[in-house]
């Protein structure tokens, strides 16, 4: 199931990946009032978000999967 949720771009983040200090993870941080939210994204989601101001509204579209209980970034709408 996909929606659509309002937020303000904060930063974008790269770490090493604790398990595996080859890998890479990839962050973006968005803000919603007083908030502040996490989510991990592919290289090419990462890349999207470049252009961005800091405190830009964007719009971002969610995939939830009910199954598993989760919530996962799939683009800008």
């Amino acid at each position: 199931m996909t929606f659509n949720a309002k937020f303000q771009y904060l930063n974008r983040e790269t770490k090493a990946n604790y398990k595996d200090p080859s890998k890479t993870d990839y962050a973006i941080l968005f803000m919603d009032g007083t908030e502040t939210e996490r989510f991990f994204c592919t290289p090419e989601l990462f890349d999207q978000f470049g252009d961005c101001k800091q405190l830009q509204p964007v719009t971002l579209v969610f995939d939830y999967n009910p199954k598993f209980r989760s919530v996962r970034l799939k683009g800008i709408a």
